[in-house]
């Protein structure tokens, strides 16, 4: 890839003041792939920007900074909607404090449009929570 780059052929990922691009995804909804600190958690965790190649907008650095300042009860609300769903047979939700959050996935304007979160447990079952606003609006349980 650095190839690429020296011969002009590639773009290096934009600077960000929050996320560390990684990849990009130029579909119909293009995406970068990234990493980012999530302070609530105190490490790196994958979060999936829907932006163009250029980078994520003012608009997403807010909502991710909000979102940490609101994890407790956003995390709190995704405890009880995936409550309300029958577990993967065998197996009890487990405790907020036992779901690792593994990935942000953040609209190109949250909260408005739909954005998720993203767990795993020691299990290994994957628990996603679709927010539209700051409310919890479906959820997916499967294994990983």
């Amino acid at each position: 890839m650095k190839l690429l780059e020296s011969l002009g052929l590639r773009k290096p990922p934009p600077s960000d003041p929050i996320f560390r691009f990684k990849k990009f995804y130029g579909f119909q909804s293009p995406y970068w792939e990234a990493e980012a600190e999530f302070a609530p958690v105190r490490r790196v965790v994958e979060v999936l920007v829907s932006c163009p190649r250029s980078g994520a907008n003012p608009m997403q650095h807010l909502f991710y900074r909000e979102l940490e300042a609101r994890y407790a009860q956003v995390l709190a609300a995704a405890h009880r909607a995936l409550s309300a769903e029958p577990p993967p047979h065998g197996h009890e939700l487990p405790s907020t404090a036992a779901l690792n959050l593994v990935c942000i996935s953040v609209s190109e304007a949250p909260p408005s449009r739909e954005w998720e979160l993203s767990f795993e447990d020691a299990r290994a079952i994957h628990y996603s929570v679709a927010f539209q606003g700051w409310s919890p609006s479906r959820v997916e349980i499967s294994p990983c």
